[in-house]
């Protein structure tokens, strides 16, 4: 009789567990399903990368402050060391933005798709170029090795904020208005590629989602002025 009951327990566990399967019901913690439009798929997508760029920047960035901090202590010429410690001030400076540079570098022309704002219904804003798409160019600029960049010949530096005005994007607190051409110095062929790199924003920007103009050219001589403003240091309270 226990064989019997046994064996009816084990044939109905096996109808329930294959209901269970063909019904493609889990057993045990249930996986919530979230379906996300073609924008948050883009933004989640272009933030997964963005991520990952800056995760590798980071890794090179203490790498190279490793490198220079052993040499400096290893370092038994002080000429050797001197050198570096100029040259190091040049680059900070050239970073601050209080020194003119002059090379080679791209050229980037960014502009609203579209002014027919009705044609464009309730997405028109997604047509029109905002403070966060020059921030995110900035970045990848940055990312690629720019050694000075500007947008409409105002210097970018480390304090420089972009924000909206308006009709107007403020940059060092000075308005400017689309078409915004930003300047780049640095290796031409790497700037370029790395720009217009699928994964980089410059192609979303030209996707069909924003359908924003964009014209990135090559430059053999691009001058980018110095920062006119007073450069203040944010570790000093204001008297």
């Amino acid at each position: 009789m226990k064989n019997n009951e046994a064996t009816i327990f084990l044939f109905i566990a096996s109808i329930i567990v294959g209901i269970l399967i063909s019904l493609n019901i889990t057993v045990g913690t249930r996986t919530e399903r979230v379906v996300l439009t073609t924008k948050q798929y883009a933004d989640a997508a272009f933030t997964k990368n963005r991520l990952r760029s800056e995760i590798s920047d980071l890794e090179q960035q203490y790498n190279e402050y490793s490198y220079k901090l052993r040499k400096y202590e290893n370092g038994n010429n002080y000429k050797d060391v001197s050198k570096d410690i100029s040259e190091e001030l040049i680059n900070n400076k050239i970073a601050m933005g209080t020194i003119d540079v002059q090379g080679e570098g791209i050229r980037i022309v960014l502009d609203d798709a579209s002014t027919d704002f009705e044609s464009a219904g309730d997405d028109y804003q997604q047509k029109l170029v905002h403070n966060f798409d020059l921030v995110y160019v900035i970045n990848d600029l940055r990312s690629a090795g720019a050694e000075a960049i500007a947008i409409n010949d105002i210097r970018v530096t480390d304090r420089t904020e972009v924000y909206c005005d308006a009709a107007f994007l403020g940059v060092n607190r000075i308005k400017t208005a689309a078409p915004f051409y930003v300047t780049a110095i640095g290796d031409k062929t790497i700037l370029n590629n790395y720009m217009l790199d699928s994964s980089n924003y410059l192609s979303y920007l030209k996707s069909p989602l924003r359908g924003i103009k964009v014209d990135v050219t090559e430059e053999d001589k691009i001058i980018i002025r110095a920062y006119e403003g007073k450069v203040k240091d944010s570790n000093l309270n204001s008297q």
